[in-house]
């Protein structure tokens, strides 16, 4: 596989790149909840892709950054206070132009917060084959997460929190109608810039990550519109990663046969739970 790659400093071409990302995600947060005269039926649809996109192309931008492990948890501290602050004001926003914006800008800090995370989490890692067992591992607690463990008890017990942590889809509707209230979460975010960064660190499939990462990603979020059911997207965006990079990664026999035994260890543990919860 190689040794990873050095970051490095940021060229001008990647700040570009970066910039017109942020003014490319405010100024779609900022035009499309207002694209109220295009048919529902389309208006959703387009809306969800369009939104989807530019929101995960951060982490995809972002990739080439290098950051140390302290910058990067610095700067998810720093970033994470930003969109709470602004989320604090949201309000007392005076106009619903005004609300949009802020809104809009609450979110862009918040993926921030998550890129900076997810930069810090990639450093340190230092052979790819570690990115198997820690994606497999991060889709386990997910999905325990959403449907048994933390996630589903802040979503029931203290929802006001979940649009906090989550980087909301705008879709326009008609005046007069609520808000689909969908949302990307905060993890979601730290772990693809994990994955993209990570591929790009050790050569993997960057690109193909991403676009595969992309389309679970959508596929997921159809199934949470139209089943109003929670998705655990870790889920789908492991799976992704994995697919993404078959046959790039070369294990030893010995690892082969920890990774087994671990499988193993966490089938029985959650299968012991299970029983006890709800047999």
């Amino acid at each position: 596989m190689g040794r990873p790659t050095s970051g490095g400093d940021l060229p001008g071409r990647q700040r570009e790149r970066i910039l017109l990302w942020i003014l490319l995600f405010l100024g779609l947060r900022t035009l499309l909840p207002l694209a109220v005269f295009l048919p529902r039926p389309v208006a959703i649809p387009a809306a969800l892709l369009l939104a989807m996109l530019v929101a995960l192309w951060g982490p995809r931008v972002a990739a080439a950054c290098s950051l140390p492990v302290h910058w990067g948890l610095i700067l998810f501290i720093l970033f994470g206070a930003c969109s709470f602050a602004v989320a604090g004001v949201l309000p007392g926003a005076t106009t619903p132009h005004a609300g949009i914006l802020l809104h809009a800008f609450s979110d862009l800090f918040l993926i921030a917060a998550a890129i900076a995370l997810g930069q810090a989490l990639a450093a340190l890692f230092r052979e790819p084959n570690l990115l198997v067992p820690a994606a497999i591992a991060a889709a386990v607690i997910d999905y325990w997460g959403v449907y048994h463990g933390t996630t589903r008890a802040v979503i029931e017990q203290h929802s006001e929190w979940v649009p906090k942590l989550s980087v909301h889809v705008p879709v326009p509707t008609a005046p007069g109608l609520p808000d689909l209230g969908l949302g990307i979460g905060l993890g979601d975010f730290v772990f693809l810039t994990l994955f993209l960064a990570c591929a790009r660190r050790f050569g993997l499939r960057e690109r193909r990550t991403f676009w595969l990462s992309f389309l679970f990603l959508v596929s997921a979020m159809a199934v949470v519109l139209l089943f109003d059911r929670n998705v655990p997207a870790l889920v789908p965006m492991s799976a992704a990663f994995l697919l993404a990079n078959v046959g790039r990664f070369r294990f030893q026999q010995s690892e082969l046969r920890a990774m087994l035994y671990a499988a193993v260890i966490v089938a029985v543990v959650v299968g012991l739970v299970l029983v006890f919860r709800y047999g």
